[in-house]
């Protein structure tokens, strides 16, 4: 998605965008933000992102050369101080809203990074006039999304007044079609990954591995996930701990925080005291939050994802892009991600006995990872690549733009 047209035209076709992202630190919907602003068609001087809480996604966005404001609607406090900072942050965003309409000759495009950032920025640009395009995250028409009656009012909410809605999975657009969303406002478009990033991480891998001093005989295997309850760390590491008797040589290398979750801490604690329980301490390596996912995909011989609750799993789509075999969780996200035998295997949500013996499974055969990471990467480079996927939500920008709403 390489800008490939003289600037200055490029302003002259072009508008205004505003992102809106309800977390200010690095989760996966951020990334594709990032993503998404690195190759668009828009000048990045003509894009704000606002945040709803300050963290490192500020300095991020700025490197682009893009405005920022953290309008701190989405505050952790409680109490007077909490209700201060959302009215205060409701006040700065409408004051965005107000003076792009009305000093800006371009036209204006909003985009909604997640449900909170729609229900509320979304709802406050409509009745300014401007063009709402929501990036659905497939976590709000799921089971266990929002409530019968807010899915009703939202659903109005869509078919009168938001341009486009980017779902990410198949199985969410079909949900918000059998919720009653209009046909004619729903794209699918899934998550995609700079493929090129991982062709030239291999080496990168083993100086991990190295860093980690862990042989090459080990068997590693990545763990890519949010420090939070719903991503399955138990279910995980009670696995691990049921094959390492079987399979000795076995390393885990975890990468991820308690970013985005705000009483994360006491969750780390539990996390880490129950490696020391389950004797896995000399076995397991915590990386923190990491910055260069290729390097730990290409670190590993396979990787697992033990999520309770998943409406996509771009991770699974990093570790394929890495040419790994994948074990997954059997949910709606993942099944649209990973083809079972083909590129990798699944396990029930939950289960740590299921979830062991597919990891004892790959771990006993390294022809099977072998084919399975192929397999992988060619699904990854199909279906999964950020310069594909991402010039569609950015066509999507472009034509509300074109379309003068």
């Amino acid at each position: 998605m390489a800008v490939n047209k003289d600037q200055a035209a490029i302003h002259r076709a072009v508008g205004n965008l505003v992102y809106l992202s309800w977390y200010g630190d690095l989760g996966g919907g951020e990334l594709r933000l990032l993503d998404h602003i690195q190759g668009t068609k828009f000048p990045h001087k003509d894009i704000t992102v606002v945040l709803g809480e300050n963290g490192s996604l500020v300095n991020r966005v700025q490197a682009f050369g893009c405005s920022v404001l953290v309008s701190g609607w989405h505050g952790s406090a409680s109490g007077i101080t909490g209700l201060l900072a959302r009215r205060l942050g409701r006040w700065r965003l409408d004051r965005l809203f107000r003076t792009i309409k009305n000093t800006s000759s371009l036209k204006s495009i909003v985009v909604c990074n997640t449900y909170p950032d729609l229900n509320t920025g979304g709802r406050l640009a409509v009745r300014r006039g401007l063009t709402v395009i929501w990036r659905a995250r497939a976590d709000t028409f799921v089971p266990w999304g929002i409530k019968l009656e807010q899915r009703q009012e939202l659903v109005r909410f869509l078919n009168e007044n938001v341009f486009r809605v980017a779902a990410t999975t198949r199985y969410e657009a079909e949900a918000m079609l059998e919720a009653g969303v209009n046909p004619t406002l729903v794209e699918v478009i899934p998550n995609g990954i700079p493929l090129n990033t991982y062709n030239t991480a291999q080496d990168r891998g083993q100086d991990l591995r190295a860093h980690l001093n862990i042989s090459q005989e080990a068997l590693v295997i990545a763990f890519v996930a949010r420090m939070v309850p719903q991503k399955g760390y138990e279910v995980f590491l009670r696995a691990v701990a049921k094959v390492r008797g079987r399979v000795p040589q076995i390393k885990v290398i975890i990468a991820g925080d308690t970013t985005l979750y705000h009483d994360g801490e006491p969750y780390k604690k539990d996390i880490y005291r129950l490696v020391e329980q389950l004797g896995l301490a000399e076995s397991v390596h915590f990386l923190g939050f990491m910055n260069d996912i290729p390097a730990v995909m290409t670190a590993a011989d396979l990787f697992v994802h033990a999520s309770l609750k998943e409406p996509f799993g771009t991770v699974l789509v990093e570790a394929m892009a890495a040419s790994r075999p994948v074990i997954a969780a059997d949910l709606p996200g993942p099944r649209e991600i990973v083809l079972e035998g083909q590129t990798g295997l699944f396990h029930q949500a939950g289960s740590d006995q299921e979830l062991a013996l597919a990891i004892e499974q790959l771990a006993l055969d390294r022809d099977l990872r072998i084919r399975l990471g192929k397999a992988g990467y060619k699904r990854a480079a199909t279906y999964f690549d950020a310069n594909h996927n991402l010039a569609i939500l950015d066509n999507l920008c472009l034509e509300a733009i074109a379309a003068g709403r």
